[in-house]
């Protein structure tokens, strides 16, 4: 009888060898103390190549890959998209377990799913869900930044970058963040491959990230009408006065943000005095590496608060 149930433990079994924990070391000590960070990812070929979210690994001068057997190798960031929020890490090793990408177009409302990662550097951690909802459009710009995957697998901290797995053992997504308990996004599969191949077709390679890149430290989403609805029945801190602009869904730790004092269900109504209302806005705004002023509204009141883009080499 048991083994009838079994099927979660099935899939895991199967999928688990391929998927990695990432000890980051970020910052720069020019600029204060390096902080310590950690992640998730999943092995995509069997040469070493590892997906993971680009959060996870920005400004990282060191990443450590501990792989499913416990040896911990060296990895090299290569291909980086901090709009899309997805990235690359090789570790020099062959012959290495992966696991396929699925299509996250087929996936359908109330479908199984279930989240492997790390959360609070607890290693090869399982949580189970379902999906609410294959495709929120809850990021503002589709050229930039698409639609996600929201289901209710409980994601922490650690978990970002790891893989959202169907029934049938794909990752259909990569879990990137969580506003409340019951509401956690994924980035969809399709998504993947598609920057996957990008990076590929760049001479044949993975391209070298970028020689300037400006560092913040959020997850955000734009502030949706169904959206808005949800987190004021689930997350007590959310402001239930506001009506647009973009929510914080995590605060990356040792991150500029972080240093501010910003936390996850915060909303940022206004970028240097202008109204917010996508993400887009937001990305727009921290491309030029100077300082930005925030507007944020929070349960307790709106306050601004200033931030400085950490340059990433």
């Amino acid at each position: 009888m048991r083994a009838r149930f079994n099927f979660i433990a099935d899939i895991v079994e199967q999928a688990q060898p391929a998927v990695v924990f990432l000890e980051v070391v970020k910052g720069n000590e020019r600029y204060g103390p390096k902080q310590r960070a950690s992640g998730s990812g999943f092995i995509v070929r069997s040469d070493g190549l590892i997906l993971t979210n680009a959060h996870v690994v920005a400004g990282a001068s060191r990443v450590q890959v501990c792989l499913n057997d416990g040896e911990k190798v060296q990895g090299v960031v290569q291909a980086v998209d901090q709009v899309c929020d997805l990235a690359t890490v090789k570790v020099q090793r062959s012959n290495l377990p992966t696991l396929p990408l699925g299509k996250s177009s087929e996936v359908r409302p109330g479908e199984w799913v279930v989240a492997l990662g790390s959360p609070f550097n607890l290693q090869k951690t399982v949580t189970a869900g379902i999906v609410s909802n294959p495709g929120r459009e809850t990021m503002g710009n589709l050229t930039k930044s698409p639609p996600m995957i929201q289901h209710d697998a409980i994601i922490n901290v650690g978990n970002s970058g790891g893989p959202l797995i169907n029934l049938d053992g794909e990752a259909i997504g990569i879990n990137t963040m969580t506003l409340t308990s019951g509401i956690s996004f994924a980035l969809p599969a399709d998504l993947a491959v598609d920057f996957l191949n990008r990076a590929k077709r760049v001479e044949g390679k993975f391209p070298k990230p970028a020689p300037k890149r400006h560092y913040v430290g959020l997850g955000v989403m734009s502030l949706t009408p169904d959206l808005q609805m949800n987190l004021k029945k689930m997350a007590p801190n959310f402001p239930t006065n506001v009506e647009q602009g973009i929510v914080i869904g995590s605060v990356y730790v040792g991150s500029p943000a972080h240093q501010a004092g910003l936390v996850p269900t915060d909303v940022i109504t206004h970028i240097n005095g202008k109204v917010v209302t996508s993400t887009s806005d937001y990305f727009k705004a921290i491309e030029t590496g100077e300082k930005i002023t925030l507007q944020i509204a929070r349960s307790t009141g709106v306050f601004k608060v200033s931030i400085v883009p950490e340059d990433v080499d």
